[in-house]
C-alpha cells in the first residue's frame, strides 16, 4: 500500500510502461468478487494490447482504510510474448467514493485513449462514472449485472440519450459473430 501522493513516484520506482501504452483501462467494480470476474477480462485484453490499468474496487470491508492505493507492474499473455503493463490499484471505502476521480484523472496517460469498463448497472450513476465518463471514450458494460432487465432497458434508452460517449454492452458484443452470420443468412441478394 502507498500513499495517494506518491502514486507517480511509486510508478517510476517499478520502470513504468507508459511509453508502450495504447491506452488507458479503467475499470470499476462495486466488490471483490466481482473485481475477479472482471480481472480475467482485463487479462484478455492486457495480453493483446499493452496499456494502464486503473482498477477502481469499492470495498465492504471495515477494517480497510478509507482508500487504499497498491502499484505494480503486470505481466499478461503467454511465456515468450508477455505484455507489461502499469496496474494501479485503487481500493475505497463507500464514503470515500467522491474523492475517487481526483485520484484517478492525474494518473491517466494524457493523449491517450480512455476505455471504461463499469462493473454494474451503468443506470444507477455514481459520481465516479459521472466524472470518469467525459473523459473516456467507451463505456463498457454487461445488462447481465442489471438486476431487472426490462427497467434496466428503459433507463438505459434514456441514459444513451443523454451520453456523449459510445457505449457497449460485453453479451452483445460477444454475439457479435452470430449475427453477422443470422444478418447474412436471412438479408442475402438472393
Amino acid at each position: 500500500m502507498i500513499e495517494i501522493e506518491n502514486i507517480q513516484e511509486a510508478l517510476s520506482q517499478i520502470g513504468t510502461t507508459s511509453e508502450t501504452s495504447l491506452f488507458n483501462l479503467i475499470v470499476y467494480s462495486p466488490s471483490k468478487a466481482r473485481t475477479d470476474a472482471l480481472y480475467s477480462m482485463i487479462t484478455r485484453v492486457a495480453e493483446k494490447f499493452p496499456c494502464r490499468i486503473l482498477l477502481i474496487e469499492k470495498s465492504s470491508e471495515k477494517d480497510v482504510p478509507e482508500v487504499k492505493v497498491n502499484v505494480s507492474k503486470e505481466k499478461f499473455g503467454k511465456r515468450n510474448s508477455k505484455i507489461s503493463c502499469d496496474l494501479i490499484s485503487i481500493v475505497f471505502k463507500t464514503s470515500e467514493m467522491e474523492r475517487i476521480p481526483f485520484i484517478v484523472l492525474p494518473n491517466i496517460l494524457a493523449d491517450l485513449p480512455v476505455y471504461l469498463i463499469w462493473g454494474e448497472d451503468p443506470t444507477a450513476t455514481t459520481k465516479i462514472l459521472e466524472a470518469l465518463q467525459s473523459f473516456s471514450m467507451r463505456l463498457i458494460f454487461d445488462a447481465a449485472w442489471a438486476d431487472h432487465l426490462t427497467d434496466f432497458s428503459l433507463k438505459m434508452l434514456q441514459l444513451l440519450k443523454n451520453l456523449k460517449i459510445e457505449t457497449m454492452d460485453i453479451s452483445f458484443g460477444l454475439l457479435s459473430g452470430w449475427k453477422d452470420v443470422l444478418a447474412n443468412v436471412f438479408d442475402s441478394k438472393e
